[in-house]
């Protein structure tokens, strides 16, 4: 049986790895999301380096899943825990950078609630284009002020 990937012990060697790289940056660090879907036994498990949490969309509500991590480069060395997420056919998981939610924030302004345009999105072709629509509706915005990427995961 070949060895189990655990996203946690990846976010800690690509921490270890890149913190070397950013000491001469004094400020850099990546935010960085890893996760893994076992189809076999149906589950999620997957860890965060500072990243937005992921949502999980299930008989039609989102349901955000929370793991906390320092972003990548932040401290030398740390441990990222785990969690994980029983999946069933039907449900959907979403990731996406914060240019998404963050699309018009000003300072001082909250970012969108992601969870809630993802209940009344339906999903279907061209779903992403929709979902990046209904954020900027939400902003009123016209475009996006940030690096925008969604990622679905259709579980059948």
């Amino acid at each position: 049986m070949g060895k189990v990937f655990s996203p946690g012990a990846f976010l800690g060697w690509l921490n270890e790895r890149m913190s070397f790289e950013f000491r001469r940056i004094s400020s850099m660090m990546l935010t960085f999301f890893a996760g893994v879907i076992d189809l076999k036994i149906r589950s999620f498990l997957y860890a965060n380096a500072g990243h937005n949490h992921p949502y999980i969309l299930r008989n039609g509500k989102s349901i955000e899943l929370p793991v906390f991590g320092p972003a990548i480069g932040f401290v030398n060395s740390t441990i990222y825990s785990e969690e994980s997420v029983l999946v069933g056919s039907g449900d959907m998981i979403t990731l996406f950078t914060d240019g998404l939610i963050e699309s018009a924030c000003t300072e001082g302004s909250a970012p969108i609630c992601l969870g809630s345009i993802l209940e009344n999105v339906e999903y279907g072709e061209e779903y992403h284009g929709r979902l990046l629509k209904a954020a900027l509706a939400e902003t009123a915005s016209s475009d996006f002020a940030d690096d925008v990427t969604i990622v679905t995961a259709n579980i059948l």
